[in-house]
């Protein structure tokens, strides 16, 4: 009998002294509602899943198509180096909208194969000659861009394209991702 009167004496003290509520409940509230916070963070900050495809299928953005319409490794145009290059068609399906669309850059855009190597992006100033982004695309037009990376490996039997989806629309923070095999490449 004594050990439940302290906690119940403890508790009444505290409702009697101006305390809405026992302190251990109080804590209790404020870590559930702590934890609370973390959770709805980590959910904002959650990487969007990655919508992956084949060459050749696209995928809407909003008013946007993307799709991957040619792989190859050989040397672009204006390059004195080799490189992975993708082409890529964006259409702008709206009637009215005109898309301010700056392309994916060597940041924007990652290449990966399957032992885990990074390959990394060329700066279009290399490749006088190749399109790497479209500034304005008008209403129901379309434009190809290219995306360009280092060759890969020679074991390489797969690359993997991730596209951010958020430089077409800058609330989305997903990836487009077009897994080839190396025997649909293109080469010089």
């Amino acid at each position: 009998m004594r050990t439940l009167v302290l906690p119940v004496c403890l508790a009444l003290a505290a409702i009697a002294s101006g305390c809405a509520k026992p302190p251990d409940l109080q804590t209790t509230e404020k870590k559930e509602a702590d934890e609370q916070k973390q959770a709805d963070k980590a959910e904002t900050t959650k990487e969007a899943p990655i919508v992956w495809l084949k060459l050749g299928q696209s995928h809407m953005v909003g008013d946007v198509e993307i799709t991957l319409v040619e792989a190859r490794i050989g040397r672009l145009a204006g390059g004195a180096d080799e490189a992975t290059s993708f082409t890529i068609l964006v259409r702008n399906a709206s009637e009215t909208r005109k898309i301010d669309f700056v392309g994916w850059g060597d940041s924007l855009a990652k290449l990966k194969d399957e032992f885990g190597n990074n390959y990394q992006g060329f700066d279009a100033s290399k490749f006088p000659g190749v399109s790497f982004a479209i500034l304005n695309l008008y209403p129901e037009k379309s434009e190809k861009c290219t995306v360009a990376f280092e060759r890969p490996v020679a074991k390489a039997k797969t690359l993997s394209l991730e596209l951010s989806r958020n430089v077409i629309d800058r609330r989305d923070s997903g990836y487009i991702g077009f897994t080839i095999p190396i025997g649909e490449f293109k080469s010089d």
